[in-house]
């Protein structure tokens, strides 16, 4: 009898053990605070997996874009999109040939192009502080505090026989040749108007100037955009190439780049303001 209660008691406390230790294993149980289910924190501690996967397709849909406007002008043989940028802004990106485009601007006007072929890579930044150029390695910088031609004389020679820049420059006179007003084609011919006159064609800006201060885009306006936004993108330019043309003639040739880029970061912030109101794509 003695032997009998000894093994039935043997046999209960292995059971107890064994219990405890799977118990805590089993979701939504409540565990009793014993030895076992102390002793195995690693068991209770492995199932957050399945919480983990709504955070990360919440971030997944986060990070989408809305979809790129297209457009394309055959006389130019020249491919734009037009999308929300990733980091902020805008983006334009246009393909021709081997030259890639990307231009990305913030609602201030101050922009980043980046000219890429598969023998040359040019990148510029304009902001209210400086003008930088960079190729491959080298890289030039003007602050609008130093007016010096020391600096406009090493990006000319920068640029000098660059293909990207020398592709660049053909690609936007044919858009100007085919009065090409589209939103994706006015980007381009800012960003040429600065890179003209970083290679030394001075008349580069007042030339695009004049063509975005025209009226003669305004039968072009896509049927669902919103008339009172392109016509207050063209009012704008119109005054900005105005007030370019007077400080251009008022100022010394040697300062008369600062007027250029006063103007550029005018109609780069007008045109930003004319996406934002047009509401393509909701910018």
């Amino acid at each position: 009898m003695r032997e009998r209660i000894t093994h039935v008691a043997m046999v209960a406390m292995v059971l107890t053990a064994v219990l405890g230790a799977v118990a805590p294993a089993r979701a939504g149980e409540n565990v009793p605070f014993t030895g076992a289910s102390c002793a195995e924190p690693s068991v209770a501690m492995a199932r957050p997996v399945a919480y983990t996967a709504p955070k990360t397709a919440a971030r997944a849909t986060a990070t989408a874009r809305p979809a790129a406007q297209v457009t394309r002008n055959e006389t130019a043989d020249i491919t734009f999109e037009l999308r929300a940028a990733e980091k902020g802004g805008l983006e334009v990106t246009g393909t021709t040939g081997d030259l890639r485009i990307k231009k990305t601007v913030q609602g201030n006007g101050d922009f980043v192009l980046e000219l890429t072929t598969p023998r040359d890579t040019v990148s510029l930044v304009v902001n209210g502080q400086e003008t930088s150029a960079t190729r491959g390695r080298s890289r030039v910088r003007m602050p609008r505090s130093n007016a010096g031609a020391t600096d406009e004389g090493q990006t000319r020679r920068l640029l000098a026989d660059s293909d990207a820049v020398l592709k660049l420059r053909a690609a936007a006179a044919t858009l100007i040749d085919a009065n090409d007003r589209t939103p994706s084609s006015m980007s381009i011919l800012m960003a040429d108007a600065v890179v003209g006159m970083l290679t030394g064609d001075v008349g580069a800006p007042r030339r695009v100037a004049r063509f975005l201060g025209s009226r003669g885009g305004s039968g072009t306006r896509p049927a669902a955009m919103a008339l009172d936004c392109f016509t207050l993108m063209e009012t704008r330019m119109n005054e900005a190439m105005n007030d370019y043309i007077s400080c251009w003639v008022a100022v010394a040739p040697w300062i008369q780049n600062w007027c250029a880029y006063r103007w550029v970061l005018q109609v780069e912030s007008y045109w930003f303001s004319f996406i934002s109101c047009s509401g393509f794509n909701n910018f």
